[in-house]
């Protein structure tokens, strides 16, 4: 029966290195990390050939080349996230597992002849969700995709564009520059499909406002299934610097549009998986600290903004508050993040929504947060 088991990572977003079969029916593999907080992400293939149902047993070990920090095993211990299983048609997800040593231990069912797909994180596959975007913009009346760019290796870098497109009031919103963090992919695709429906509050946003999308910051990553940075090694959130090399080609292709679109919101859409019991659904916004708007004279507007946020998107759980870059959170000076308040005046925000609740709850989350934050300019 051992024959017909097969596990692998070799597919769009795989992760997973060392696999090796341990006993019957029961295997052992190693995520494949890049720092001791992007390290958790898997996502393997699970081939049963065989005639019989099987109970799988698989151990999972973060990365145990990477050295990971106090707070980071603390995380670790306190948090037991899902994890989500597929069998191509649903996802599902089990909270019920063991853990120890930086390891999961996860036992369930594979049916006879059936493919699962188990993962931490629920994928959106590029390919099928840009091929989805391709098919959705040859009709252009509600919006338009752009290809802005292409990403170290090649792969199109898409923007999806609704609204009044001669609007001093853009607003940009990417989500995946960490490659897997496919809370923050889901959420932008929720804003996508609500932009693209006839509900009063999405045309009136469309109105009042050209919206600019990049579902996928960084292609490469999210395809090859790394956490933290592109195919260049390039951390495309922290170093977005166009003036300190290396400059990366996506890093290139967002400063070309941000430069003939600039944007007065940015909505940049990360991913958390961990959750801490009693802290749903343990997500975090965080923001440039507030000094920097004076010379603008729009830190009141970042306050309703804040304000609306915690009334409509619930973000305080994980912080217990919206943090500050540099003030009540670690800095982050060459991330678009910091740099767009500072040469446009523009209102940012860092936005996680928790995959937690589910890639549906990502989608709502998404719409929540833009919903809030444009708020104060209706």
């Amino acid at each position: 029966m051992n024959s017909k088991l097969e596990i692998t990572t070799i597919f769009e977003s795989g992760n997973g290195k060392n696999i090796k079969k341990i006993g019957e029916n029961h295997f052992y593999l190693e995520t494949e990390g890049e720092s001791s907080s992007y390290a958790g992400y898997f996502c393997f293939k699970v081939i049963n050939s065989g005639e019989k149902d099987v109970r799988l047993k698989v151990d999972i070990k973060l990365d145990p080349e990477i050295k990971f920090t106090v707070d980071d095993k603390i995380s670790f211990l306190r948090s037991q996230p899902p994890i989500w299983i597929s069998n191509k048609k649903r996802w599902w997800k089990i909270t019920e597992y063991k853990k120890a040593d930086f390891t999961l231990y996860l036992d369930f069912k594979v049916p006879a002849k059936k493919t699962l797909f188990v993962s931490n994180m629920v994928p959106l596959f590029y390919t099928d969700f840009t091929n989805w975007l391709q098919n959705k913009f040859l009709k252009k009346d509600k919006g338009k995709l752009y290809k802005i760019g292409e990403s170290f290796e090649g792969k199109d870098i898409f923007l999806i564009s609704f609204g009044d497109i001669f609007s001093n009031k853009r607003i940009l919103i990417i989500s995946g520059l960490h490659g897997t963090e496919f809370p923050g992919i889901w959420a932008s695709k929720g804003i996508i499909e609500f932009l693209l429906s006839d509900s009063q509050e999405a045309e009136k946003i469309k109105k009042n406002f050209a919206v600019d999308i990049i579902p996928y910051g960084n292609p490469d990553g999210t395809v090859a299934g790394k956490q933290k940075t592109n195919a260049e090694g390039i951390d495309l959130h922290r170093e977005a610097n166009p003036e300190k090399e290396p400059v990366a080609v996506e890093v290139k292709a967002f400063w070309k549009w941000i430069k003939e679109h600039p944007p007065f919101l940015y909505i940049n859409l990360h991913g958390w998986t961990a959750c801490e019991k009693g802290k749903e659904p343990f997500e975090g916004a965080i923001r440039p600290d507030i000094s920097i708007y004076k010379k603008w004279n729009n830190e009141e507007k970042v306050l309703e903004c804040d304000r609306a946020l915690i009334k409509n998107a619930n973000p305080i759980s994980r912080y217990e508050k919206i943090v500050e870059l540099g003030i009540s959170y670690g800095e982050e000076p060459d991330s678009l993040l910091a740099l767009l308040p500072k040469k446009y005046g523009t209102i940012a925000y860092s936005y996680e929504p928790n995959m937690r609740t589910g890639p549906y709850g990502c989608m709502k989350k998404g719409i929540k947060v833009l919903k809030a934050l444009v708020s104060p300019f209706l």
